[in-house]
């Protein structure tokens, strides 16, 4: 009889036939491409139906399809089938590849009937179940690795060498799909997905936190507030967050710290760009004890969807959440100004003042606009209307909420338009010269003013590179 086989592996092999016989002194042997390779004589098995296994040694010395014979010496038995064993043949790819920070899985495969599986030289985050030989885990690590993978029989050990090849991811996405918007607030273990390298860098591949993202760098732990918090930081590591930018201008921004030593640092990034500046964290008492930082940021000018960027300055610090919030709408005396309520999807919206008495819902008419959309449009914003509160009742499903009050105040921005004297009204954005109920704003780096009177303002707001010169007589006060 004849058979076209395909042999993948040269060498030895025991050649195992399933045989019976009632006779005695029968033999066969077996042939490739017309060479005897093996004879195999028939042990007496008591009778046709009772089988038994016989074996002989065998050399095979080339590979691919050949032609195998097996020819009856002494007839008068009974042939199941041959079975050709050797030390296993690794015959799944020699290469794979990875992505940093995503879930992988290769398998070794194996010829002869492998029992069992192993593999040295595997990156950090990946291991082997031996019983199966699935290798599987996320990849912590770049790079290329020779990695011995073998499989075992009872014959033997097999091996071959695997190159698996881990890259950086070039996607990055919103972790669990949602994005986060501003205003609103962000917690500091929701950076997106997308890996080291893309989506957050630290300078070791274990999340030392153990804590959340337990495949990750990033160090997340258990903060005693009950949510999570970020740690073991580090100058140069930083985390991405897909944001959605609701509404363009200047925001204040809060940070929940904790801190034994002090010494800390950060900042935060727009599309690249620092809108905070560095923001120093001392120590609050103890790593778990929690403290609020608050600052302005500079003006965020994009709206949609944009990439915020934390970014560690120095360590020894925890951080469990941003929270970003819309500035309070501002006007110049007697000017127009707009409330928003950003992300808020409602059936209905219903704005309210408190003008010291408590709420009351507003109307459109001579002075408001939108009192029942989400934006509220103040027609002229008088002095008598500076500290209203306004917020809006947003109706959805059968249930009412309502946006965080924000207070009228009065706002002015330095030009200089005209020259470097405060008191020209011509150098001012309203065209007035700011008094004690007006919020006032540097937020030019090259501005220069100089006072040489008595000034007295309710704020004053400025950034890095400002000159302010209080000339002989000159005086500021500010009030908050």
């Amino acid at each position: 009889m004849k058979y076209t086989v395909n042999v993948i592996k040269t060498g030895s092999y025991t050649l195992q036939a399933r045989v019976s016989t009632s006779g005695s002194g029968q033999s066969f042997r077996v042939e490739i491409d017309g060479t005897t390779i093996g004879t195999i004589t028939v042990p007496t098995t008591g009778g046709p139906q009772t089988w038994v296994t016989a074996s002989t040694n065998v050399t095979i010395s080339s590979t691919g399809q050949h032609m195998l014979r097996i020819y009856a010496i002494n007839g008068g038995f009974n042939l199941e089938y041959l079975n050709f064993l050797s030390t296993p043949g690794i015959t799944s790819a020699i290469s794979a590849n990875g992505i940093l920070g995503n879930v992988f899985e290769y398998t070794i495969t194996g010829s002869s009937n492998p029992a069992s599986y192993h593999a040295i030289g595997l990156p950090a985050g990946l291991s082997i179940d031996t019983a199966t030989g699935i290798i599987s885990g996320t990849p912590l690590v770049l790079g290329s690795y020779p990695v011995s993978i073998s499989a075992t029989n009872g014959l033997g050990t097999g091996t071959q060498t695997l190159t698996l090849s881990i890259t950086a991811s070039t996607s990055e996405s919103a972790f669990s799909g949602t994005t986060a918007y501003i205003p609103g607030q962000i917690f500091l273990n929701n950076y997106d997905n997308g890996g080291e390298g893309v989506a957050y860098h630290d300078n070791d591949v274990t999340n030392q936190g153990g804590a959340y993202r337990t495949s990750e760098g990033v160090d997340i732990a258990n903060s005693g507030e009950g949510i999570y918090d970020v740690g073991f930081t580090n100058a140069g590591e930083y985390m991405n967050y897909a944001v959605n930018v609701t509404s363009a201008g200047n925001y204040t921004l809060q940070a929940r710290v904790a801190s034994q030593p002090g010494g800390g640092a950060f900042h935060v990034e727009i599309n690249g760009a620092n809108v905070t500046g560095t923001i120093k964290v001392d120590t609050t008492g103890g790593w778990q004890t929690y403290k609020t930082i608050t600052i302005t940021t500079s003006p965020i000018l994009t709206t949609g969807i944009q990439t915020m960027k934390f970014v560690e300055e120095a360590g020894n610090f925890n951080i469990e959440w941003l929270n970003f919030s819309f500035s309070a709408p501002q006007s110049c005396l007697d000017g127009a100004t707009t409330f928003d309520v950003p992300a808020a999807v409602g059936n209905t919206y219903q704005w309210q003042v408190n003008k010291g008495a408590g709420y009351s819902n507003l109307t459109d008419d001579s002075v408001y606009a939108g009192t029942t959309t989400q934006e509220l449009l103040l027609f002229t914003a008088g002095a008598s209307k500076y500290g209203y509160q306004y917020r809006c009742a947003v109706t959805n499903g059968g249930s009412t909420i309502f946006s965080t009050a924000e207070v009228l105040g009065r706002g002015d921005a330095w030009t200089g338009a005209t020259s470097t004297a405060w008191e020209d009204p011509t150098n001012w954005s309203c065209g007035n010269v700011p008094d004690n109920n007006t919020d006032v704003i540097f937020d030019a780096s090259s501005a220069v003013s100089v006072i040489s009177s008595n000034v007295s303002i309710r704020s004053l707001r400025i950034y890095p590179g400002v000159h302010i010169t209080l000339n002989s007589g000159g005086h500021l006060t500010i009030l908050y």
